[in-house]
């Protein structure tokens, strides 16, 4: 549209330029004819020189723009719809099918069995040895059962061998002697001692640092840890256990030897879960 508008100024334009020309030709060519006439007096006429037409200028036609074609916008694709599923034949419902009757078993009738009569066993009595030859006998714990008239205030003469080990107390108190009655079997072991099914242990009953003393058998006589005893011990049985309370029965033991003994060990023949069945619970041996 703007090219239109353009062009038809153009056009306008070229018209105007062309009247005013020839406009002023009219007039060049009447100042000339006006002046040789005012000269034909004085002077010849010279021969009036043709007129010059001015060259019309081209005309320049406008170019109309072509005309632009609107823009259509585009259709939209048409959806194809999917074609649909063939239905599925609808399958005729099938009719319960009625379990069977099972008629119930009838449960054999058991007739109770009698138990037989067992007549009871009766316990078979141990006796009590009469020496400290075989003092023990095994209790359910595991712990020996002594006969108190074999040791108590009696004088027995040990002889066995003994495996040394250690055992760490805070002022006489045990707080380890299943770990280290423990270890001295495994040492006893390795050197391929033996010991008896339920052996002999002395303790001398230290404040901070005991000595164990575990009943061995075979055992090499050179070994450092290997004492061998044979000495005749004054034996004193008591219900105490404790540090404080085997004080008493060490100043009684004493007063019935006649003099303070150089050597002393104790026999622990209890353990807490027998401990409270046993009138005797430790043996003191003194030499």
């Amino acid at each position: 549209m703007g090219a239109c508008v353009f062009s038809l100024k153009m056009i306008k334009y070229t018209k105007i330029k062309n009247i005013k020309n020839q406009n002023m030709a009219d007039e060049n060519t009447q100042t000339t004819q006006n002046t040789g006439t005012q000269d034909q007096t004085a002077q010849p006429v010279a021969p009036a020189a043709p007129a010059v037409e001015p060259t019309p200028e081209p005309v320049v036609e406008p170019t109309v723009a072509a005309p632009v074609e609107p823009v259509k916008p585009e259709a939209a694709p048409v959806a194809t719809p999917a074609p649909e599923a063939p239905a599925e034949p609808v399958q005729p419902e099938a009719a319960p099918v009625e379990a069977p009757v099972v008629e119930p078993t009838p449960e054999p009738v058991v007739e109770p069995t009698p138990e037989p009569v067992v007549a009871p066993v009766e316990a078979p009595v141990v006796e009590d040895s009469a020496t400290p030859a075989n003092p023990e006998v095994a209790t359910q714990c595991g712990c020996p059962e002594i006969d108190v008239a074999a040791w108590d205030k009696k004088k027995v003469t040990l002889k066995k061998t003994f495996y040394k080990t250690f055992s760490p107390r805070i002022l006489g108190y045990h707080f380890s002697d299943a770990i280290d009655k423990n270890r001295g079997m495994i040492e006893i072991k390795v050197k391929d001692y033996t010991t008896p099914a339920k052996p002999m242990i002395l303790d001398t009953n230290s404040l901070f640092f005991s000595t164990l003393l575990i009943e061995t058998e075979g055992a090499n006589a050179k070994d450092t840890k290997v004492v061998t005893m044979d000495k005749e011990f004054y034996c004193k049985a008591t219900k105490n256990t404790s540090k404080k309370d085997l004080k008493d029965d060490l100043v009684a033991l004493e007063q019935e030897m006649g003099k303070k003994p150089a050597e002393v060990y104790f026999w622990f023949v209890s353990c807490p879960k027998c401990g409270e069945k046993k009138a005797v619970k430790t043996i003191i041996l003194a030499a």
